[in-house]
């Protein structure tokens, strides 16, 4: 990742976004709600000619996938690019969307779980800042907060965000860094590629939902034998719901074991932070600078 971040326009009414599927496969519903309340916010809203496509498990053929995505990308009247969910697909495309528009007209990219490889690739290739958010799928979903959706419309609109939780801090400190980061296993499963980012001085962000604890403490493990949690400004955890056991039980609650894995670093860790796989699930920028402060179990992040 780039230390120098581009941060796209904000957008303003009448601007247009895309919407896409390159992950998992969407049902109509969803789609059209969130289009109703996306234009309700004063922009206009195209699709992606395979938006909802089938092909197996997939939102259309990786052809398909690969064509909405690009078409969005070289678009210049896009400013932003939704997906519409997670799931998995994206690691079978990446590597053969050309982003390079991008470096001349950055636009955001929104979206969460499978969308931290599309993330953690054009932070690396490009330096351009993204949003980790709510995606259509859920935008009309009633276990959802509202907030997961109002504060994808406000960092859209760059309006200033600022959150606040109770949550756990290890090693009690303020910290300061761009952040970076997303789904665990898909950080994990990008080690070796181009897409793996640079966390040296940064603020890594992680989350999941529905692994084995053994297994979140592996990928934890493999991220610091590879040097990639040794020289951070601060550890952010977000949420990692829906978590299995074995037939003999890890025995280790997730906090524990990322304060096992980071106990001989000397940074802070704020646990709680509300983002993830879960009903309240706050939108934040990756690629831009945040602060982190804490007073007792209320924790803080802003921008400056």
């Amino acid at each position: 990742m780039k230390d120098m971040q581009i941060v796209p326009p904000f957008l303003k009414n009448g601007d247009t976004v895309a919407i896409v599927s390159p992950s998992g496969v969407v049902e109509p519903g969803p789609v059209e709600s969130a289009t109703d309340l996306i234009r309700k916010w004063g922009l206009n809203v195209i699709h992606g000619q395979s938006i909802l496509a089938v092909a197996g498990t997939f939102a259309g053929t990786d052809e398909q996938r690969i064509s909405d995505l690009q078409k969005a990308v070289n678009n210049p009247m896009v400013k932003a690019i939704i997906c519409t969910r997670g799931g998995y697909g994206l690691s079978r495309i990446i590597d053969r969307i050309d982003f390079s528009p991008l470096a001349a007209s950055p636009k955001w990219i929104v979206g969460y779980s499978d969308i931290t490889v599309m993330h953690l690739w054009v932070s690396a290739l490009y330096g351009i800042a993204t949003i980790h958010g709510e995606m259509p799928l859920n935008y009309r979903n009633p276990e959802k907060s509202a907030r997961s959706v109002t504060s994808v419309r406000d960092l859209l609109f760059g309006r200033e965000t600022t959150y606040e939780w109770e949550g756990h801090i290890t090693r009690p400190a303020s910290a300061r860094g761009i952040v970076t980061g997303g789904n665990l296993a898909l950080m994990y499963s990008l080690s070796g590629t181009i897409g793996r980012p640079d966390t040296d001085g940064k603020v890594l962000f992680i989350e999941d939902t529905g692994e084995y604890y053994y297994s979140v403490d592996r990928m934890l493990h493999s991220l610091r034998l590879s040097g990639m949690i040794s020289n951070l400004a601060a550890l952010l955890v977000g949420d990692f719901g829906d978590l299995r056991d074995s037939t003999v039980p890890f025995g280790k609650s997730v906090k524990e074991i990322v304060d096992d894995v980071t106990a001989d670093f000397d940074y802070p860790v704020y646990h709680g932070f509300p983002a993830g796989h879960c009903p309240d699930n706050v939108a934040f920028f990756l690629g831009r600078e945040a602060l982190l402060s804490a007073d007792g179990t209320m924790l803080r992040m802003e921008y400056p």
